[in-house]
């Protein structure tokens, strides 16, 4: 008679089910073990709780020092928010950003009056620097009407896109903006005085034909 041999892996599911038990066994010994460190996780309002019988005593007794470095640092705190809004004219922004919701055009025109007055003290100066610096205010200016006026992209490109229709000076534009440019790539550029005038008259022109300078001012 033949010898019957043992199927592979016929004691398979005892060892499994022996293993779940230990496993098991194990797991709530450690759940025992670790439940006071997993108590906050748990049960959190009593562990706050905890902690706030815990201190509450102290803070009890050292309240009014507390009160007196809450109130310092309020003040700091304070001092610091109004020193940074002057420092960068946040107020003035914030203004301006108030009344650009009423009416952009009068917003515009308060912007390039006082842009123009700047160019103005610059260009009064006998210092080449100073001429550059006025270019470049008018520049920005002009492009940022520009950009409100819904022309967006560079102020090369948008200077691309318009035609004498749309500004009757924009091939002399076009040219100061070339000056604005190698001034503010170029830093040895000479720009003699002429040239600041002309370029300056450019924008001033265009300024007015766009109503934010008055054709009296100057």
């Amino acid at each position: 008679m033949a010898d019957r041999k043992p199927k592979p892996g016929g004691g398979g599911s005892n060892n499994s089910a022996l293993e779940l038990i230990v496993f098991g066994g194990l797991a709530l010994v450690i759940l025992t073990y670790f439940s006071g460190i997993l108590e906050p996780f748990v049960q959190p309002v009593v562990f706050l709780e905890g902690i706030r019988a815990y201190f509450a005593p102290w803070f009890s007794e050292n309240l009014w020092w507390l009160e007196v470095v809450a109130v310092l640092l309020s003040a700091l705190f304070l001092w610091g928010i109004i020193s940074i809004s002057h420092d960068t004219q946040y107020m003035n922004l914030k203004t301006e950003q108030f009344l650009d919701t009423l009416g952009k055009d009068h917003v515009s025109r308060r912007r390039s009056l006082i842009a123009w007055k700047e160019i103005q003290k610059r260009m009064r100066a006998q210092d080449q620097n100073e001429w550059k610096k006025a270019i470049l205010v008018a520049d920005r200016i002009l492009h940022e009407i520009l950009k409100m006026s819904g022309y967006i992209g560079s102020m090369k490109d948008v200077l691309a896109d318009l035609t004498d229709a749309q500004l009757k000076n924009i091939e002399d534009v076009r040219r100061a903006h070339a000056i604005a440019v190698k001034v503010q790539s170029d830093l040895s550029y000479e720009l003699s005085e002429a040239e600041a005038r002309e370029a300056i008259g450019v924008y001033e022109q265009s300024f007015k034909e766009l109503n934010l300078l008055s054709p009296d001012e100057e």
